[in-house]
């Protein structure tokens, strides 16, 4: 069941980012498909329910900072982090945000020392959210 789980959220993912690079836009109806179909899957799958309430909480928290950053951090980039969770458990959904975190911050940098950038330019998270979900499926 997790590798389907984590197949079909890697699926939703390439969408999420080709859409994210192109129009700095998540489809949210999509999303909350899969986040839906996960946690379903995983209550079928018998997996205790506070697991699966306990792996939201990363995309909860990135919800919360994008309320009170009022821009800088994209709603809907808290929900794929909560489809993520669905898709994930806990410890592996904090451990592929933070690389990709990690990522989008090097990334931004030498966007920054090559002048692609400036301050003020918006970057698409889902690119580097997708990046970090590969390399976590690879390394576990």
């Amino acid at each position: 069941m997790q590798l389907f789980l984590y197949t079909a959220g890697l699926a939703v993912m390439v969408l999420l980012a080709i859409e994210d690079l192109r129009f700095l836009k998540l489809n949210m109806p999509v999303i909350w498909l899969m986040s839906l179909t996960a946690v379903v899957l995983r209550i079928i799958s018998q997996e205790d329910i506070w697991s699966i309430l306990l792996s939201f909480i990363p995309g909860l928290l990135l919800i919360l900072i994008s309320g009170i950053t009022r821009g800088t951090v994209g709603l809907g980039d808290g929900f794929a982090v909560m489809m993520v969770g669905a898709c994930l458990d806990f410890f592996r959904t904090v451990g592929v945000v933070s690389v990709s975190l990690i990522l989008l911050s090097v990334g931004a940098l030498v966007m920054l020392i090559f002048k692609k950038a400036g301050r003020k330019t918006i970057v698409p998270y889902m690119p580097w959210l997708l990046t970090a979900y590969i390399l976590g499926g690879i390394l576990k």
